[in-house]
């Protein structure tokens, strides 16, 4: 009788020592945490996480979730034309591509114009025709610079134009020593 006495003393004193160790050194889970399994978004996981899911098992609906990107990179700079010449009828850049950015910002320098010539710059931008089928190119910015307004210099920023814009440049008349340098970058925001 002593010993069954003793054994069920030493099972129970066995059950709260370990009870006891478990509430004292807390265990942590060895996966990494997973911000998609976070229901509430209060960085753990915990039970709250669990009714939550448990509440909406065996729905259906749209799996897409917001997603929130920080940091976005800045698009390094682009060189056009770098003391170009304007002695031709008109210049055209190539065609760029936008890739989603929100501003364009456009430096600009015309040099060496004559007394009596403009030379004009224009941003046009590919826009589809109503019916999805042709590219129209639309003049979405310009600006003209004659020996008047001095400097030929300029900083502008502005919303992207398109999701493909180029730029055109021709001088009226035609000068033998007027120089372009017109060069961009593209930001997020």
């Amino acid at each position: 009788m002593t010993s069954k006495r003793n054994l069920i003393v030493a099972v129970l004193v066995t059950f709260c020592l370990t009870a006891m160790l478990f509430s004292v050194i807390p265990t942590y889970s060895t996966m990494k945490y997973d911000p998609w399994v976070d229901y509430d978004e209060n960085g753990k996981i915990d039970g709250k996480d669990i009714a939550a899911i448990s509440k909406a098992f065996d729905t259906q609906g749209n799996p897409t979730k917001d997603v929130v990107v920080e940091n976005m990179p800045v698009c390094n700079s682009t060189t056009i034309w770098f003391r170009t010449p304007l002695n031709s009828t008109w210049i055209t850049s190539s065609t760029y591509d936008s890739c989603g950015f929100g501003h364009l910002h456009i430096l600009l320098n015309v040099a060496c114009l004559a007394q009596d010539a403009n030379a004009t710059v224009i941003l046009y931008s590919n826009i589809w025709d109503g019916n999805h089928v042709n590219r129209i190119a639309i003049n979405v910015w310009s600006i003209t610079y004659t020996i008047q307004n001095i400097p030929h210099s300029t900083a502008v920023t502005i919303p992207v134009p398109g999701q493909e814009f180029y730029f055109f440049a021709y001088t009226t008349p035609v000068v033998n020593n007027a120089q372009i340098s017109l060069s961009f970058y593209l930001t997020w925001s």
